[in-house]
C-alpha cells in the first residue's frame, strides 16, 4: 500500500468532488416543476325566490267609456259646465229645449185621466146592467151593449197610458244624464246650438279602473290563469310600478300570430294612468320560493353545454349544470348545484373543463396593483 502525503491527498479529494459534481449536473434527471395554483374569485350559491314571468306590451283602455249623443234633434238650453271634471251617475249633463215635449206629456196625462174616468163610469154601468138583468128588467142586448162599452173604455184607457209613456220618453230624450260616474270630456257643442239626433256631443270615461290588453306566445298560454299578478310600467311614471290582476284570457289562439290574447285590470288610484297610454307588462306566472342562483359571470359555455366550477378544498371541480331563467345579473341553476356550494365567479376561463384544477382564492383587492 502506497501512502501519499496529506498535501497531495487534498487536491485529489477536491478533484473527486468536482468530478462527482459534474456527473450530477450532466448525467442526472431534472425534477419536474408543478403548476402554481390559479388565482380565482369565488362566491357562494344564493338561495332566493325566483319569479317566472313573461313580458309583453299593450295599451291602456277604460273599462267604461261612452260617447254622449242625443236621441232627438233640438236646441241646447243647458250644458254641464265642468268639462274635464268628475260627474256622478245620474247627473244632468245636457238639456235640450223641452217645452213641446213637456206639453205633450201634460196632454197625455190628461187623456189618461179622462180615459180612467170613462172606464170607471162604464164599469158602474155594466154592474148596474147586470143587476137589472138579474131582476128581469133589462134585455140581453142591453147587457151586451154595456159590456162592449166597458171593453172599449178599457182599451181607450190602455191607449192613453201608452201614449203617455211615449210622451214621457220623448221628454226624457231632451236630456242627457250620466249613465255612470266618471270624467267628462270637452263639449263639441255650445249652449244655444241646434243639434241633430245621434250627433256625438261629448265623451264620458270612468278611469277609476283601467284594463290593458296584450298577447303572449302560444307556448305560454297554458300557464295563464285568471287572478295572476300583473306589473305595469309606463313612461310617464318611470319610477313607479302599478300592480293589477289578470282578468280575462281569450279561449282561442290567434292563428295569424300564434298568440293568446289576455286582459289585465288595474285600480287607477290618483288617476296616474290614462286611457290610451302605451304600457310594458310583466305577467307573473309562478314563483319558486327557494331557487338557486349564481352570478351570470360564473357560468361557462362550451360545446352547447354549461358549466360552473365548484370549490372543494383547494380544488375547482368542473360541473355541468342546467340553466333556468335570467334575473338581471343573476342566473338560475335548475340542476347541478346545491345550497351551500361555492363556485368560481372570476378566473374560470383559465381552468380545465376536463379535470379539477388547483386554485387559490383571491379577491378583487388582491389583483389590484
Amino acid at each position: 500500500m502506497v501512502h501519499l502525503p496529506i498535501r497531495q491527498l487534498r487536491p485529489l479529494v477536491l478533484g473527486g468532488c468536482l468530478l462527482a459534481s459534474g456527473a450530477c449536473e450532466f448525467g442526472g434527471a431534472e425534477t419536474p416543476k408543478e403548476n402554481p395554483p390559479r388565482p380565482v374569485e369565488t362566491t357562494p350559491v344564493v338561495v332566493r325566490p325566483v319569479e317566472v314571468t313573461v313580458d309583453a306590451v299593450g295599451s291602456l283602455t277604460a273599462i267604461q267609456s261612452v260617447d254622449l249623443r242625443t236621441q232627438k234633434p233640438g236646441l241646447v238650453r243647458q250644458l254641464h259646465d265642468l268639462a274635464g271634471g268628475r260627474v256622478l251617475g245620474g247627473d244632468l249633463l245636457l238639456q235640450l229645449d223641452d217645452r213641446q215635449a213637456a206639453a205633450q206629456v201634460k196632454l197625455a196625462r190628461a187623456n189618461v185621466a179622462e180615459a180612467d174616468a170613462t172606464l170607471r163610469q162604464n164599469k158602474r154601468a155594466h154592474e148596474r146592467m147586470g143587476e137589472l138583468r138579474g131582476e128581469g128588467v133589462a134585455s140581453e142586448q142591453s147587457g151586451d151593449d154595456a159590456l162592449a162599452s166597458l171593453e172599449q173604455a178599457r182599451a181607450a184607457r190602455d191607449v192613453a197610458r201608452a201614449r203617455l209613456v211615449v210622451a214621457e220618453s220623448d221628454l226624457a230624450d231632451t236630456t242627457i244624464k250620466a249613465p255612470f260616474s266618471g270624467h267628462l270630456g270637452r263639449w263639441r257643442v255650445d249652449k244655444g246650438a241646434y243639434v241633430q239626433a245621434g250627433e256625438i256631443l261629448n265623451r264620458l270615461t270612468d278611469d277609476s279602473t283601467l284594463e290593458v290588453r296584450f298577447s303572449v306566445p302560444e307556448r305560454i298560454a297554458g300557464a295563464l290563469a285568471v287572478g295572476q299578478e300583473i306589473r305595469l310600467d309606463v313612461s310617464s311614471h318611470p319610477d313607479q310600478r302599478f300592480v293589477g290582476r289578470l282578468a280575462f284570457i281569450e279561449p282561442e289562439i290567434d292563428t295569424g300570430t300564434r298568440s293568446a290574447q289576455a286582459i289585465g285590470t288595474f285600480t287607477n288610484a290618483g288617476r296616474l294612468l290614462r286611457p290610451g297610454q302605451f304600457a310594458r307588462v310583466e305577467l307573473l306566472l309562478s314563483t319558486r320560493p327557494a331557487g338557486l342562483v349564481v352570478p351570470v359571470g360564473a357560468v361557462r359555455n362550451a360545446r352547447d353545454k354549461y358549466y360552473v366550477f365548484v370549490i372543494e378544498g383547494t380544488q375547482a371541480i368542473p360541473r355541468e349544470v342546467v340553466l333556468g331563467i335570467r334575473l338581471g345579473e343573476w342566473r338560475e341553476i335548475l340542476e347541478g348545484l346545491a345550497a351551500g356550494d361555492t363556485v368560481v365567479q372570476n378566473g374560470h376561463t383559465t381552468l380545465d373543463l376536463a379535470v379539477p384544477s388547483t386554485v387559490r382564492r383571491v379577491t378583487l383587492e388582491d389583483t389590484r396593483p
